[in-house]
């Protein structure tokens, strides 16, 4: 047999021979230590969380003035039909 024709075959091992325990792998050192992804984490949740509630504050503001808006003018069509205002 050359070495061209060499293959390469996966065998995996049986359920009772395989590992049942974490052995954490010691070829490279971790790139970031634990603390630093959770209050990375925790950071950009929190800067989403104000984000959204920054936009749901000037969603509501736009509303609020929308609707003060759309009640003057309904003030200002009953006052000039006559009608008798029903508050």
């Amino acid at each position: 047999m050359s070495n061209n024709d060499q293959t390469t075959v996966s065998v995996q091992a049986p359920p009772d021979d395989r590992a049942t325990e974490f052995r954490a792998m010691t070829s490279e050192p971790e790139h970031y230590s634990g603390t630093i992804l959770l209050v990375s984490a925790y950071a950009i949740l929190w800067a989403l969380l104000v984000a959204w509630l920054g936009v749901m504050w000037r969603r509501q503001t736009k509303l609020g003035a929308r609707m003060h808006d759309l009640e003057r003018a309904l003030e200002t069509a009953t006052e000039r039909a006559g009608a008798p205002d029903e508050r």
